[in-house]
């Protein structure tokens, strides 16, 4: 069987996107992460008790040519693993 490379555009072109929409149609906070597991290279977009369904219809799995991953944490998780920095 033979898969066909899909097309992925550069990764800072795929943030800026990403974080246009979160901010502009999500607002529940999140983070942008950029991942390997078995699969390779992904993005991971971690919520905080739940994934707002908005979220659900924007990125079913595929974004930009990258495959996408939403992981759901416990509250307070992505202040102490991945809190912003001060110039955000």
């Amino acid at each position: 069987m033979k898969y066909m490379q899909k097309t992925k555009l550069p990764k800072d072109e795929v943030d800026d996107k990403l974080h246009d929409i979160l901010i502009g149609e999500i607002g529940e906070e999140y983070r942008v992460l950029w991942e390997n597991d078995d699969g390779g290279l992904h993005i991971t977009i971690a919520f905080e008790e739940f994934c707002p369904p908005l979220a659900k219809k924007l990125f079913p799995g595929q974004f930009m040519g990258w495959r996408l991953v939403k992981k759901i944490c416990p509250k307070g998780y992505l202040e102490v693993f991945y809190p912003l920095s001060k110039d955000e």
